[in-house]
């Protein structure tokens, strides 16, 4: 989970050095597929940023910030 922690903190921007520190393959056909299947689903259901926030399948309203599901239900947001 470090990768996730470390990409939302301070590597949003920065997806090349991430890919290089991370020894990734980028160039597999297994990951070339499953890229290809991320911008289809993305671009299926009009995704434009990440993180994106879905709820029962619904984008998070910009009325709202995360942190504000915690007033919604009784899950723990960390």
């Amino acid at each position: 989970m470090k990768i996730y922690d470390d990409w939302f903190e301070k590597n949003k921007y920065k997806s090349k050095e991430v890919f290089e520190k991370a020894e990734f393959e980028l160039n597999a056909t297994d990951i070339n597929a499953e890229t290809e299947e991320h911008k289809k689903w993305k671009t299926e259901n009009h995704l434009t940023a990440t993180p994106t926030i879905l709820i029962n399948g619904y984008q998070l309203s910009d009325k709202y910030k995360i942190e504000d599901l915690v007033s919604f239900t009784d899950i723990d947001i960390h």
